[in-house]
């Protein structure tokens, strides 16, 4: 698919409105796999729509150059916005930030999950199951990125 770019002060940026067919598959595939993950997992609990969703966006100022925005505004991670000069940079750190999300919120929901299981004396295995089966999915897309990530990082 032919894109058109956008020029600011005459340079071409990055990027163009069809943007994501900028990315390395890679990377799409990284971010397709973890959306799925983290809405599995967020909604196995609770569902806030804003939780679902993670952005790249380009953002032009008057008395800047445009930058590229990777934004999480969910209520469960809060995730330092991040702001880039070109479009891999900003996707490479919403996936660092996605993958911490999910490996954080699933060691916390393991915890409370045990925690009140405890404390009630209540039989959690459902909430555990479901817990487990997301917790594989990333352990399978760990595996399967892990080389690329750890090449990536060392750049």
């Amino acid at each position: 698919m032919e894109t058109n770019p956008l020029f600011y002060n005459g340079t071409i940026l990055q990027g163009s409105p069809s943007f994501i067919e900028d990315l390395r598959p890679e990377t799409k595939d990284k971010i397709k796999q973890l959306n799925a993950l983290w809405c599995s997992f967020v909604c196995s609990d609770h569902h806030k729509d804003r939780d679902c969703h993670f952005e790249l966006r380009l953002k032009f100022s008057e008395k800047e150059s445009p930058k590229w925005l990777a934004l999480h505004t969910g209520y469960i991670y809060d995730m330092p916005p991040g702001k880039f000069d070109s479009l891999a940079e900003a996707a490479n750190y919403l996936v660092q930030n996605m993958e911490k999300a999910l490996g954080e919120g699933l060691a916390w929901k393991k915890f409370q999950i045990e925690d009140e299981a405890g404390m009630r004396g209540e039989n959690c295995k459902k909430e555990l199951k479901v817990l487990s089966e997301i917790s594989k999915g990333f352990e399978k897309y760990k595996k399967t990125f892990q080389k690329e990530t750890e090449q990536d990082r060392s750049r």
